[in-house]
């Protein structure tokens, strides 16, 4: 998941169809604003939240962008979840998404990744991740929680 960020996030992009091309594996992409130049695979700009959710669902891992939204969704289904922060030193967006992927990470909730060239190390990581839904306490009020102490620190 790339999200619907205005800007695109073409280094994560390149490395997923790089990835593809070497494994095979079926990769479904909620795009963005990010082109996807794949045959491979398959893309979609924007989605309903409601698709990306049963995709979510269904995948082994999840691969997304660190904005809150996707962060969360990921955490409330259970997926076992790597989040790639959008740089704004990259032009991938007005503001930095470290904050939230290290809070998340701490809690063991999703696996950072920094550098997307070790995203088959990841995927594999991921892959065994012991993860389970959250969608029995109070998401929002954890998540607030967690980004609170990690920013007071």
């Amino acid at each position: 998941m790339l999200g619907t960020n205005p800007y695109p996030f073409v280094r994560l992009m390149d490395r997923v169809i790089k990835w593809v091309e070497e494994t095979g594996e079926r990769v479904v992409v909620q795009s963005g604003n990010t082109p996807v130049t794949n045959d491979k695979i398959e893309a979609h700009p924007f989605m309903d939240h409601s698709r990306i959710l049963s995709l979510m669902q269904e995948a082994d891992v999840v691969i997304t962008q660190g904005g809150f939204g996707g962060l969360q969704d990921c955490i409330r289904v259970g997926a076992r979840t790597i989040a790639v922060p959008r740089m704004v030193e990259l032009g991938e967006s007005t503001d930095d998404q470290i904050e939230i992927v290290n809070a998340l990470a701490e809690e063991n909730l999703i696996i950072p990744l920094y550098d997307v060239e070790e995203l088959a190390d990841a995927i594999e990581l991921a892959k065994n991740m012991n993860i389970e839904s959250t969608t029995n306490y109070e998401l929002p009020r954890h998540i607030a929680t967690t980004i609170t102490g990690f920013l007071r620190k």
